[in-house]
């Protein structure tokens, strides 16, 4: 038993030393560490249950806090604010959790609805993908075109921008089902998390967003 209790011993020291001195990890340094005193302090490992208390189950909202604090900092300089919005609520209440159990439940069930958060921002990205039917529409009402084929043109114009309403309007009636009342808010895009996926200058996503929600009508 005098070597298995050494071996123990070895083992938790070496489980709290893969965090040591790292300054991502010190929630997880500190639990893990408590864990490993209360085994050093051992005389007999029959010890170890009553010294150890719940000071385990501490060590899983330790790890999900310093996961988390990450994701916070990279979040913060992304300006990602809806993904930051799950962040922040974890953080707040993972100390809570009582069991490694309780963290895995908590986190399962705040990231899922944080997920349908991000579907419903990220669909206001629904004009980046009419980009290029907005630049037909513009050409089919601007191209200098021999009288004859202006009505085809015309057409032209006017089907795609049936199209790009019909399709507004399907994307406005599936996210309903996910939340309630949703409506498309085109100008989410100018918002950085969105803003600097465009490659574009500024001035002409204003221009081109401008006759976006002139189409639309939003």
């Amino acid at each position: 038993m005098k070597n298995l209790l050494e071996e123990y011993k070895a083992y938790y020291k070496v489980r709290a030393s893969r965090f040591e001195n790292n300054p991502d990890y010190k929630h997880s340094f500190e639990a893990e560490q408590r864990v490993s005193e209360a085994m050093q302090s051992c005389s007999e490992l029959i010890e170890f249950k009553e010294k150890l208390g719940d000071k385990n189950e501490k060590c899983a909202p330790a790890l999900i806090k310093d996961k988390y604090l990450m994701r916070k900092t990279h979040y913060q300089q992304m300006k990602e604010s809806v993904r930051l919005e799950c962040v922040n609520k974890i953080l707040n209440s993972v100390d809570k959790c009582l069991t490694a159990l309780d963290v895995a439940t908590h986190i399962s069930e705040t990231e899922t609805q944080n997920g349908i958060d991000i579907s419903m921002d990220e669909a206001n990205r629904h004009f980046i993908s009419e980009w290029d039917r907005m630049d037909k529409i513009e050409i089919y009402e601007n191209a200098e075109v021999p009288s004859k084929y202006q009505d085809i043109l015309d057409q032209w114009a006017a089907k795609e921008k049936e199209k790009l309403n019909d399709l507004v309007n399907l994307l406005e009636e599936n996210n309903d089902k996910w939340r309630a009342g949703w409506k498309h808010q085109p100008e989410i895009i100018l918002e950085h998390r969105h803003f600097r996926l465009l490659p574009y200058k500024q001035e002409h996503i204003q221009e081109q967003l401008d006759k976006y929600k002139s189409l639309i009508n939003r």
